[in-house]
C-alpha cells in the first residue's frame, strides 16, 4: 500500500492510497508506482487537471492469467488494482470534512 498527499495554498489537502497487487512489480516498478501517485497528488495541489489515462498510468487493471512471472522473492501476482480516488480535505489540515472524488 502506498499513500501520497499534498497541501495547496488554501490549506486544503488531497490524499491518495494505492493498493498494490503483491508480486506484480519488482522494486523499481513499486518505486515508479509510488512516484506517479506523488506526482498526481502534487498536480492536484497545484490545481492542474490530470488526464484520466495519466491517473491510471501504472495501475494494474487486468487480472493475472495464471502465467504471471514470479518476482524476485517468489511471489506470483494475482488480482487487479483500482485507480486511486482523491480524498479532498477542505480547510486546514486536520480540520475535519473529507470528500472523495
Amino acid at each position: 500500500r502506498a499513500h501520497a498527499a499534498a497541501c495547496g495554498a488554501s490549506g486544503g489537502a488531497t490524499t491518495y492510497t494505492h493498493e498494490l497487487v503483491k508480486g506484480a512489480r519488482d522494486r523499481a516498478g513499486e518505486d515508479g508506482a509510488c512516484t506517479l501517485l506523488a506526482v498526481r497528488a502534487l498536480a492536484d495541489a497545484a490545481g492542474l487537471d490530470v488526464a484520466p489515462e495519466l491517473a491510471a498510468h501504472g495501475i494494474r487493471r487486468q487480472a493475472a492469467d495464471g502465467d504471471e512471472p514470479v518476482n524476485h522473492v517468489g511471489e506470483r501476482a494475482a488480482g487487479t488494482e483500482l485507480v486511486p480516488a482523491a480524498v479532498v480535505r477542505r480547510g486546514p489540515v486536520g480540520g475535519g470534512g473529507a470528500t472523495v472524488r
